[in-house]
């Protein structure tokens, strides 16, 4: 079986902020029902992505338009301009230990928390590609937020968590004005 480097490597990804430095990223077939980050944009030409051990109980997704009131003078009902809009992605992660020095949950959580960070002056937040099935498939997202509560802390390895629950919110990106055949068709 091939590691998920191997398999991340075909599709194209849409720049954002002009061409990507990672620019391939397979779409792995033999993985249909698992969830995986991906992340884009890497200084480098290695895949970094994290398997996600247990699929979320639910995905929260909101497709937010933004309207301006229009006020008339003598109108019961004002008018409305369209300006936009965004859409959103809430789930929770469980992450729980399979180390037996309970390092692993901790450095799941930082590993996520990091995609929603800037590395220092050198470059922005990377973009995202959340493979879970064919539900998003090739669609691009920033992190806008990561907290993360941690559990179950052993005293045999130095307090470290057992178990930790993530509250991600994404944001989704495009490289272009998104169109109703784009949302029908999950482009």
């Amino acid at each position: 079986m091939s590691n998920i480097n191997d398999l991340l490597k075909k599709r194209w990804i849409n720049p954002l902020f002009g061409l990507p430095k990672q620019k391939r990223v397979d779409y792995p077939e033999e993985y249909p029902s698992e969830m995986w980050l991906v992340r884009l944009d890497n200084n480098n030409n290695n895949v970094e992505s994290l398997r996600i051990q247990a699929v979320p109980l639910e995905l929260e997704i909101d497709p937010s338009p933004n309207w301006a009131v229009i006020p008339s003078l003598g109108r019961n009902n004002p008018f409305y301009h369209y300006t936009g809009g965004e859409d959103t992605l809430q789930f929770q992660l469980d992450w729980y230990s399979v180390d037996a020095q309970r390092s692993d949950v901790i450095s799941k959580c930082r590993w996520v928390q990091s995609l929603c960070k800037a590395d220092g002056y050198n470059n922005e937040p990377p973009r995202i590609l959340l493979i879970f099935g064919d539900v998003f498939k090739m669609t691009t997202w920033i992190i806008e937020n990561a907290p993360y509560k941690l559990s179950l802390f052993d005293k045999s390895t130095n307090m470290r968590p057992r178990q930790a629950y993530q509250d991600l919110t994404l944001k989704k990106v495009t490289d272009h004005n998104t169109s109703i055949d784009d949302v029908r068709n999950n482009n």
